[in-house]
């Protein structure tokens, strides 16, 4: 039931996060941030495009492995992903990228406290995403790599497109 509700706090986590970011932060690093979530979303889904894969609880149903059981998050888990289609696009985990990008944004760009307050959350996101069967590690390690990338190219293409520090444009 643990790892259900870090699974479930993803959403939560994001939607807070844009938030904050969005309009608590100088122009210079709003526009950061909103391009690398941008930017990772959109490479995470041509992933899923070009990388067809399936999650372990797909490829493990045919195992007779015995069931992940749960109570209220564990059921609100799997009934939110049935009405999504059921579980689909495995590699890279965008679980995972989008909140290691947030924690990065916020250990980099933004406050280090905040950033150390969502990490035992970001932990159980990645317990949670293996351990309930959604992704393989290697899912994970990728999902890390991307939100590493997109926030690097972000910083780069937003100073080069003329933001500086300060938010005026030159």
């Amino acid at each position: 039931e643990l790892l259900s509700f870090g699974y479930s706090a993803f959403i939560p986590y994001l939607m807070i996060s844009v938030l904050l970011h969005g309009t608590q932060r100088e122009r210079y690093k709003r526009e950061i941030f909103f391009t690398a979530i941008a930017l990772m979303y959109s490479l995470g889904f041509l992933g899923y495009l070009f990388v067809p894969a399936g999650g372990p609880v797909m490829h493990l149903e045919s195992m007779n492995l015995p069931a992940v059981n749960g109570g209220f998050f564990y059921s609100m888990v799997v009934d939110s992903v049935e009405r999504a289609g059921g579980p689909h696009g495995a590699f890279p985990s965008i679980h995972m990228s989008a909140a290691i990008l947030i924690w990065l944004f916020d250990w980099k760009l933004g406050s280090r406290q905040r950033a150390m307050t969502y990490l035992p959350l970001i932990v159980l996101i990645a317990l949670a995403t293996v351990l309930l069967r959604y992704h393989y590690v290697i899912d994970l390690v990728a999902g890390v790599a991307l939100s590493v990338v997109c926030l690097k190219v972000a910083q780069i293409w937003v100073t080069k497109s003329g933001s500086n520090q300060s938010g005026k444009v030159q």
